[in-house]
């Protein structure tokens, strides 16, 4: 069987979960929202998404804004058909081919970009790997706001006023659909606050605002100081960074966050799926 690197291109029936590559890095976690019946909300605040390199059930979904978690029915996520009921999901590392047959869709019932859905995986010392794969499979499904709504984030270190600041995220910017992605590192600037680096700026036009699945995918390469931003397994953009990662202390461990940022904002305006997070770097 032939298998094309398009996410979007299931004409074969099948689509890739990974880069095509004899060097891959190994899976830390892979999380296939595939708990729940279609059309029907996981229970809120409990434990229900399972990960398939472990078998650890930590995923937990809630209703969020302004930082509290919530159980509000109308905001919780939802579970839906994914792909075409013809596709699945080609693994070149197990080689395995598995159906694809749900996502998770994510909601703001009240189209204000604060109270929406969120899904938590609980923090592991492995998601602080100085190099380290993020990867899912994600599809814009509705009109949104101008302004940033994140597929994938991860809590860091507390500043002084205690509030706390992302290690890393990657989303897509406003209305024209580019996605970007960010490391915040504990290298000063001149301005006296912490770096970001993005691969936003000189990333072309290409957009993912389409209503079609999309395979994204941010690199970070501890060794070069480099992340990297993939669609469809097309490199895009990359950016150089400086010192390391501010993760802060795994004492004050924070979550990984699917679908909106930690700060109770940004909601993912469609759905996301097969999210998978590796150690090491992938490549083509």
């Amino acid at each position: 069987m032939k298998v094309k690197t398009g996410a979007v291109n299931c004409a074969i029936g099948v689509v890739m979960a990974v880069f095509a590559s004899g060097a891959h890095a190994d899976a830390i976690s892979w999380y296939h929202f595939d708990e729940g019946e279609i059309d029907t909300k996981p229970a809120g605040a409990t434990a229900v998404f399972v990960d398939s390199v472990t078998g650890v059930v930590d995923g937990k979904a809630y209703a969020h804004k302004d930082n509290d978690f919530k159980t509000e029915e109308s905001a919780m996520p939802k579970f839906c058909e994914a792909f075409p009921n013809s596709a699945a999901l080609y693994d070149p590392v197990s080689k395995k081919v598995a159906k694809n047959d749900k996502c998770l869709r994510f909601l703001d019932p009240n189209g204000d970009y604060y109270l929406a859905s969120v899904v938590t995986l609980a923090d592991r010392q492995a998601y602080r790997n100085a190099s380290l794969t993020i990867e899912a499979f994600v599809r814009i499904e509705r009109d949104y706001i101008d302004r940033w709504r994140f597929i994938i984030a991860k809590a860091g270190e507390k500043v002084a006023d205690g509030t706390l600041r992302s290690a890393w995220f990657m989303g897509v910017s406003g209305t024209s659909g580019r996605l970007f992605m960010y490391v915040k590192t504990k290298t000063t600037g001149e301005d006296g606050s912490t770096k970001y680096v993005d691969t936003e700026n000189g990333c072309g036009n290409v957009s993912i605002r389409d209503g079609k699945w999309h395979h994204v995918a941010m690199v970070i390469d501890g060794v070069n100081k480099k992340i990297l931003k993939y669609i469809d397994y097309v490199k895009q953009a990359e950016a150089t960074y400086t010192g390391e990662i501010a993760y802060g202390e795994l004492a004050d461990s924070q979550p990984v966050y699917v679908g909106k940022y930690w700060g109770g904002y940004g909601c993912f305006p469609g759905s996301i799926d097969e999210v998978r997070m590796s150690s090491g770097v992938l490549t083509e």
